[in-house]
């Protein structure tokens, strides 16, 4: 908290840096208590599953997993720190951090992304968000792990943008049309009326059933 108040009193390089460090801290071990979350989670599903095979539970009965609420809590503090580190990131550049400032942060990591830029070019977020600069494993799927703090959060913090906050939705829906225009026509569009009642409207504006 006081990194905190201090780089907003008085920011600068030094300050905005002290809570980035502050906030890959609290990632680090909000990521590590959210994957253990997540196998209780999947334990528990596995056990209702399998005695739903055995018909122990009456098919009437809904089987609340306890584990759900809190998995989603953690999910949304996660998606907040990647609101800081998406702001803040950029905020470090333009007090002067470099390159190589950015990747010693990244613990070093020998992403490519790193090649491909230069100090008065991308923006640091655009880095670490699009290039996973701090996951040091190999493939394009991106694995929840507190090693890679950074990459997380940002991609929980993407990930809530796109599917709950209108510029989102409106920067997903333009980057599809963009990408596969050949199916603009058989798009459609996902709503809930007043009663939470969900349907489907075309392109045209046809409710379809």
């Amino acid at each position: 908290m006081e990194s905190y108040l201090k780089m907003v009193m008085n920011p600068s390089k030094e300050s905005v840096y002290r809570t980035l460090c502050l906030a890959r801290a609290t990632a680090v071990r909000l990521i590590a208590e959210y994957v253990k979350i997540q196998e209780s989670k999947k334990r528990f599903q596995k056990i209702v599953n399998h005695f739903s095979k055995q018909k122990k539970f009456n098919k009437t009965v809904s089987v609340v997993n306890p584990y759900q609420e809190t998995e989603k809590k953690y999910r949304d503090a996660i998606a907040e720190l990647g609101w800081l580190f998406f702001t803040m990131l950029d905020e470090w550049q333009k007090y002067g951090a470099s390159t190589a400032e950015l990747r010693t942060f990244c613990n070093g990591c020998g992403s490519a992304w790193f090649k491909r830029i230069s100090d008065s070019g991308t923006d640091f977020s655009s880095v670490v968000g699009a290039g996973y600069a701090d996951y040091k494993e190999t493939g394009d799927w991106l694995e929840t792990i507190p090693e890679a703090p950074l990459s997380v959060c940002l991609r929980e913090f993407f990930l809530y943008s796109i599917l709950y906050t209108e510029h989102g939705k409106a920067a997903a829906k333009f980057a599809l049309h963009s990408a596969f225009p050949e199916l603009k026509d058989s798009f459609l569009y996902r709503c809930i009326d007043e009663d939470g009642n969900e349907f489907f409207v075309n392109q045209e504006g046809e409710v379809i059933s």
